[in-house]
């Protein structure tokens, strides 16, 4: 899923197993290529909204099914904070510390503006779930949000 190392990653023996989400994030930040741009899939770990912003639930899910969830984004140098939606009802119930693939779309400078890191502008979609260990592929999957009736 995610291909592409930065110039400084050391040789690694894949598979790499990381004890959990957090380890999965912070190597991506430091030695992987997370520039931004629309259609870049990243590693995110599931945040507790509830404890971080006060919201009534860690992760809120609207009528249709379709979740809201508060992320920390693998960046370059480091993870940001990002609001996204799966990109379908149909999937796992998100939790946190869950490991997720989240799907750069565009860039709204209006929200980057609302923190000190403007990536936090960046929209984008969770697409699935996955497991904390890297291949030589990218990182396995685990199951993907769709919409009714098997759709992506």
């Amino acid at each position: 899923m995610i291909r592409f190392f930065k110039r400084s990653a050391p040789p690694i023996p894949v598979p790499l197993h990381f004890k959990g989400a957090d380890g999965a994030v912070e190597y991506a930040s430091k030695y992987m290529d997370c520039r931004l741009q629309p259609g870049k899939l990243l590693p995110a770990i599931v945040l507790d909204a509830h404890e971080q912003f006060g919201w009534n639930t860690p992760v809120l899910t609207n009528d249709e099914g379709v979740q809201t969830a508060c992320l920390h984004v693998a960046g370059d140098r480091r993870p940001f904070l990002a609001f996204a939606q799966t990109s379908g009802p149909i999937g796992p119930s998100l939790q946190p510390g869950d490991l997720v693939c989240w799907q750069a779309f565009k860039f709204v400078p209006e929200m980057g503006k609302r923190t000190s890191d403007r990536r936090t502008g960046w929209v984008g979609l969770i697409i699935g779930v996955l497991t904390p260990t890297l291949d030589e592929s990218g990182w396995v999957g685990g199951e993907r949000f769709s919409m009714a009736g098997g759709q992506p």
